[in-house]
């Protein structure tokens, strides 16, 4: 009996430690053998005839800006993780650059993510945010620093608006935004009288990014620099780093 007793208890007490993954119904029918889908909750009867039960999945939080070493031992072969984890899916509750492979993955925000690699070795993929290919996808220009989701041979194109003041010459200065390498697209605007933007200039006829204090740029385009009228304009800057 004792021999029995002792049993139950270990047996209730490795099940304590090791059941992290719950379910609220019990799976009658688990299942699903040489079929494409290797999980199924939508053929549990209980689920389907509730409005509020069983209806979703909870990921574990996952901080992009902290995980810098992926674990899948072994790996790369047939019977484990033969895709080195391509197409893993997490919950990223971080913002900021992810540790692996930050050269390659434009800086995270909180949402749903998923690990591209095409690489033959674990480390070697990027994170790709859901939903970022979609056509509908809304890019909030801001003071600070935005990835775009546009990139040239690979290398990531970055936004950022300002304002500058003109004194009415060609040269004016902007302070371009740390780290840039050099320019991809620039549009100059103004509000006129009546509150609406106008465009004034989409090109620059030269810049310095090396300058001390700002960075002098020239109107301009081709072989002809212009001067703007004196006055505070705003500007939306494109560019790499």
């Amino acid at each position: 009996m004792k021999k029995i007793i002792y049993s139950l208890a270990l047996t209730t007490l490795a099940f304590s430690a090791h059941a992290q993954v719950r379910t609220n119904l019990n799976v009658t029918q688990g299942a699903i053998n040489s079929q494409t889908a290797f999980m199924d909750a939508a053929s549990t009867v209980q689920w389907n005839n509730s409005n509020n039960i069983g209806k979703g999945m909870v990921f574990p939080r996952t901080d992009l800006t902290l995980l810098q070493t992926l674990v899948a031992n072994p790996n790369g072969i047939g019977s484990a993780h033969p895709n080195r984890l391509d197409g893993m899916i997490v919950y990223n509750v971080g913002t900021g650059a992810p540790k692996i492979n930050p050269t390659a993955t434009p800086n995270v925000t909180p949402g749903f993510y998923y690990y591209e690699n095409k690489s033959r070795t674990l480390q070697g993929g990027k994170w790709v945010r859901i939903g970022d290919g979609s056509a509908n996808r809304v890019l909030e220009i801001a003071t600070n620093e935005v990835a775009t989701n546009v990139k040239v041979e690979n290398n990531q194109v970055y936004t950022i608006k300002g304002q500058f003041t003109s004194d009415g010459s060609t040269q004016a200065r902007i302070n371009f935004p740390a780290g840039m390498t050099s320019l991809y697209n620039i549009k100059i605007y103004k509000k006129n009288n009546s509150g609406a933007t106008q465009l004034v200039h989409t090109q620059l006829y030269d810049y310095n990014l090396t300058a001390n204090s700002g960075n002098n740029v020239t109107f301009g385009s081709g072989v002809m620099s212009t001067s703007i009228p004196a006055g505070t304009y705003d500007y939306v800057l494109e560019y790499f780093k």
